[in-house]
């Protein structure tokens, strides 16, 4: 079945290539991958570490640094050890890019950035050094309405991590640069680099 669908899917992308009447959907598809790229990505969850770290007060005893050090040093090498074993077993299906496409290296980054930011980061800034879910220097409607909101993106969490990893899946696969396998086993990998890293969390701050 798996197979089946990366055929379906390389045959709608290939009927689209170069043909004028859908250059929107081109540019559509640019925008997809846009969308799901590191770099857009990484900034985004930058600025959205450092307003969390505003709002609570820079409580947290994890650093902001570390933040920009776990992409770098955890992701990248964890996904170049799995991806060179398998250099020979697997091609991309176009020749728009030569290097070789299991995993997914946008898939992986996009996964792993925020699952680590809604399941790792967001609650280390939300409990602060003690455990305390108090933020800053917050009156008490402040207060309501900050847990409220963190209610909300608990809450979401899953959906829309569920929904970053599709967008960036989507935009690989349509444009034509990886197998939706490819896009799957870096899933799995954001997937089991953010549980390794909220578990060595949990046990250092226990």
């Amino acid at each position: 079945m798996l197979s089946k669908a990366e055929e379906a899917l390389t045959k709608l992308v290939s009927r689209h290539q170069g043909d004028i009447k859908v250059r929107h959907r081109d540019k559509a598809l640019r925008a997809l991958d846009l969308a799901g790229s590191p770099p857009l990505l990484f900034g985004s969850a930058i600025l959205f570490l450092l307003i969390a770290w505003d709002v609570f007060g820079g409580t947290s005893k994890f650093p902001i640094q570390s933040y920009y050090l776990l992409p770098h040093y955890i992701d990248w090498p964890v996904h170049a050890w799995v991806k060179r074993p398998l250099t020979s077993c697997r091609i991309r299906p176009s020749d728009v890019k030569s290097s070789f496409a299991f995993p997914s290296g946008h898939t992986t980054f996009s996964v792993f950035v925020i699952g680590a930011l809604l399941y790792v980061i967001l609650p280390l800034c939300v409990a602060g050094p003690e455990g305390d879910t108090e933020g800053g220097d917050l009156n008490a409607r402040e207060g309501r309405l900050l847990d409220a909101l963190v209610s909300t993106v608990q809450v979401s969490a899953l959906p829309i991590w569920i929904l970053g990893g599709l967008v960036t899946a989507s935009g690989r696969i349509l444009a034509d640069v990886h197998w939706v396998s490819d896009t799957m086993g870096g899933a799995c990998l954001g997937v089991f680099m953010v549980s390794a890293a909220a578990y060595v969390c949990k046990a250092v701050r226990a």
